[in-house]
């Protein structure tokens, strides 16, 4: 949808906008404000992209971005030198975007919107897509010492891809060295520890990752006591419209159903 708002969207962008509103959960708000600017001749940029960058980090979408307002907030002034460099000329999906955002996270950029993104490209080898055999291929340990940079900034989707990392990466067929002598049980110690830390700064994706957790069958007993239910994480990240915890809490709530309807049924054989 941003590499279609850069440029002119068109007929066709406004009929799939009216067609995926009912398909996907994009919340009602975001789906107004895009079309709704569509119309536009000189629509709020800054502001557009202060909203839609705010809820890809947070899943959270609140009336009172509609407006970009520079807030005496780190994170804030940080998001502006992003969206004037980087954004506003050249998009963040795109060959050039992408080259930048990794010159200047090489030079020693100190913006954690630009260290993650870097992590990203990195993590998923994003430039081979586009670019040459020969550009760069994935690289999960250079994408983990951009993610740990961001995080120094509390951008909190950095803590929850480390936390990605340590849960998942070793059955995904990747290890970092430096965590080649942890056991299971310590990565995913390691793991929730940083869940828990991005679920302190809102991360919705956070709070779902920590239900998948502990919603485990064979999940240890250290952490059954110290893990709160799979229900009270997927709530929350459900209704911080996470489409994921989205799902997962209709699944949790169906089986719930499925439960009391079977019960109901043996009640009524009994009577």
């Amino acid at each position: 949808l941003l590499s279609y708002y850069n440029a002119d969207i068109t007929k066709e962008v406004l009929y799939l906008l009216d067609n995926i509103k009912e398909e996907i959960p994009i919340p009602k708000l975001i789906y107004t404000t895009l079309k709704g600017k569509a119309n536009t001749q000189e629509p709020d940029y800054p502001g557009f992209y202060y909203c839609l960058f705010h809820y890809s980090i947070t899943q959270r979408f609140s009336e009172n971005n509609i407006t970009y307002k520079a807030e005496n907030n780190i994170l804030d002034s940080y998001y502006q030198e992003f969206y004037q460099k980087i954004i506003s000329p050249y998009g963040i999906s795109g060959l050039i975007g992408m080259k930048i955002i990794l010159n200047m996270a090489e030079n020693n950029s100190h913006n954690p919107y630009i260290l993650y993104e870097a992590g990203e490209i990195e993590f998923y080898g994003k430039l081979t897509l586009i670019d040459s055999p020969t550009s760069l291929s994935p690289n999960k340990y250079k994408a983990l010492q951009y993610y740990r940079l961001a995080w120094k900034y509390k951008y909190p989707l950095a803590a929850w891809s480390i936390g990605q990392m340590l849960e998942k990466g070793r059955d995904r067929g990747y290890c970092i060295p430096e965590w080649e002598n942890l056991d299971d049980i310590q990565l995913l110690e390691m793991s929730i520890d940083y869940y828990q830390k991005a679920a302190e700064l809102d991360c919705t994706s956070a709070y779902n990752s920590l239900g998948n957790i502990s919603s485990r069958k064979n999940l240890p007993s250290k952490f059954k006591h110290q893990l709160k239910s799979p229900e009270y994480y997927y709530k929350i990240a459900a209704e911080n419209e996470n489409i994921y915890g989205m799902y997962n809490y209709a699944c949790l709530l169906e089986k719930k159903l499925i439960k009391l309807k079977y019960d109901l049924n043996q009640n009524s054989i009994t009577l």
